[in-house]
C-alpha cells in the first residue's frame, strides 16, 4: 500500500497460500494475469491506482470474498465478476450494469472523493 508501484511482474507459480493482496494507493496501470494464480485469495484491494481493466484470470479466484477497485479509471467491468460465487463485498467508484447475487454488498464511492 502506498509504495508508488507502477507495475508488477510474475516469476513462476507462487508456493504460498496468499489470502490478502493489498495494493492500494499506487500507480498501477494494469494487474498481471498472475493475480489469478492465488486460488485461495480472499481479498483483493487495488483502490486508488490507474487501472483501466482487470485481468481475466480474476475469474479463477473462486474464494475471493472482498474486491475493492474504487478510485481507478474503469470505463466498464468484465461480466465474469458476476461469476465469483464467494464474493460478498464489491467496492466501486461508478455504477455498473452487472447483476450480482443479492448476497453481494455493492458499495460506491463518488469519483469526486477519489
Amino acid at each position: 500500500t502506498g509504495n508508488r508501484l507502477t507495475g508488477l511482474r510474475c516469476r513462476g507459480r507462487p508456493t504460498n497460500p496468499l489470502r490478502i493482496l493489498q495494493l492500494d494507493d499506487n500507480q498501477l496501470a494494469a494487474l498481471p494475469e498472475c493475480v489469478g494464480w492465488f486460488p485461495r485469495l480472499l481479498e483483493l484491494h487495488v483502490r486508488r491506482n490507474k487501472l483501466q481493466i482487470l485481468p481475466s484470470s480474476i475469474r479463477y479466484l473462486q474464494f475471493l470474498r472482498h474486491l475493492d477497485i474504487r478510485c481507478n479509471q474503469f470505463d466498464q467491468l468484465p461480466d465474469f465478476l458476476t461469476n465469483l460465487t464467494s464474493l460478498e463485498f464489491l467496492e466501486l467508484s461508478v455504477p455498473v450494469n452487472l447483476s450480482f447475487s443479492p448476497m453481494v454488498q455493492v458499495s460506491y464511492e463518488a469519483k469526486a472523493d477519489c
